[in-house]
C-alpha cells in the first residue's frame, strides 16, 4: 500500500515520479523540441496520477466520442464511423 510509512512503497512511488519527469523532459526535448515552463513541472505529479484513471475511464468507457464537433464511434481495428457532422 503506497500510504504506509515503509520505505518500499514510497521509494517505488519516487521512482515511478521520476521515471515519468525523465520520460516528460525527453518528449520535450525530442519531439516537442519546447521545454515546459519552470513553474508548470509542479503539475506533473498530479498528471503522473491522473493518467492511469483517465486511460481506464477510457477502456470502460463508451466507444462513442466528440471531436471538434463531430460524433465519431470507434470499432475495433482503429476503424471509425462519423455518426453526425
Amino acid at each position: 500500500m503506497l500510504l504506509s510509512r515503509r520505505r518500499g512503497p514510497i521509494a517505488a512511488l519516487l521512482l515511478n515520479l521520476l521515471q515519468f519527469s525523465l520520460s516528460q523532459a525527453i518528449i520535450e526535448h525530442v519531439y516537442l523540441r519546447r521545454p515546459m515552463p519552470a513553474r508548470r513541472w509542479w503539475l506533473l505529479p498530479i498528471l503522473a496520477w491522473i493518467t492511469p484513471l483517465h486511460n481506464l475511464g477510457a477502456a470502460f468507457g463508451s466507444d462513442t466520442i466528440e471531436w471538434r464537433g463531430q460524433r465519431i464511434r470507434i470499432a475495433r481495428g482503429g476503424r471509425f464511423t462519423v455518426i453526425d457532422g
